[in-house]
């Protein structure tokens, strides 16, 4: 690593632990400031442990990649829990405003994720509709989270996922001022990648209006094609809501048994693996 971006980083780290333990002195409850450092320091520490989880890329398979957007506490209780059984990897589209707010992951649960392989990806800071936005603004929600999730040591901050799919031509120009590998819609996903084309990622927006029968025949046209397609889920939850992001457990149940009967035919892979079979 360059000897500059070194001391730039633990320059961060160190005034990042400073400062995570005079909160406590001034914020009430300790236990969660304890949890945030351990969590904080773990994810610098322990960065490399991700490596295990890493799969063997092969450009002659198709692909599935699974994220969950905004963060939910179901994504981990639920979804993870099931995933895991099978060693299967994921990825969460945080907004680091929630995190820690009701019905939302804590940092010691992403911190959880991400130490077994999962990618923490930029959500915008509060999850504002870029499409409305001036420069500025943008500037402040993108970067804003970018930075967020660099000082606790997520490495996936260059990957941004668009508040409810909206973006403009704006947000592109942040994008690309600030190095950003690769964006995603709930329709289209973007990369700097010169050899990704365009169809190649095709996205599945799991509503509870889709059955999981539909999700099990994208995964045979993922592996009968060799394409890549990406799976967005919001809530892993039992119930109705009027803006349809429940998709219930036995549902998510059947398609995770299914990517793992298929795993042979098939790679399950984070954003920043698919990105690494583009490169």
């Amino acid at each position: 690593m360059d000897k500059s971006l070194l001391r730039t980083y633990s320059f961060i780290l160190i005034n990042l632990i400073i400062v995570m333990l005079v909160s406590p002195l001034v914020l009430p409850n300790t236990s969660i400031h304890s949890n945030n450092i351990t969590a904080v320091c773990k994810n610098f520490i322990c960065d490399f442990e991700r490596e295990k989880y890493r799969a063997a890329l092969n450009s002659d398979m198709g692909s599935i990649t699974i994220i969950f957007d905004d963060g939910f506490e179901s994504q981990y209780s639920e979804g993870y829990n099931l995933m895991k059984e099978y060693n299967i990897v994921g990825n969460i589209a945080v907004i680091p405003t929630r995190v820690g707010k009701e019905n939302y992951m804590t940092l010691k649960q992403l911190s959880d994720l991400y130490l077994n392989g999962w990618d923490i990806v930029n959500h915008t800071y509060n999850h504002e509709s870029l499409n409305s936005l001036s420069y500025k603004q943008q500037f402040i929600q993108i970067i804003g989270a970018k930075i967020w999730l660099k000082i606790r040591g997520f490495n996936n901050d260059d990957v941004l996922v668009f508040p409810s799919g909206m973006n403009s031509e704006i947000t592109f120009d942040v994008l690309k001022k600030y190095k950003f590998k690769a964006a995603r819609g709930l329709y289209g996903f973007w990369t700097i990648s010169p050899n990704a084309r365009q169809g190649d990622v095709v996205i599945c927006n799991l509503t509870d209006e889709v059955p999981p029968q539909k999700a099990t025949n994208l995964i045979n046209e993922a592996i009968f094609n060799k394409e890549h397609y990406i799976f967005i889920i919001h809530k892993v939850e039992d119930g109705y809501d009027a803006e349809h992001m429940k998709y219930s457990i036995d549902d998510f149940k059947v398609i995770v048994n299914y990517i793992n009967s298929k795993k042979d035919y098939i790679q399950v892979l984070s954003i920043s693996e698919l990105l690494a079979l583009f490169n």
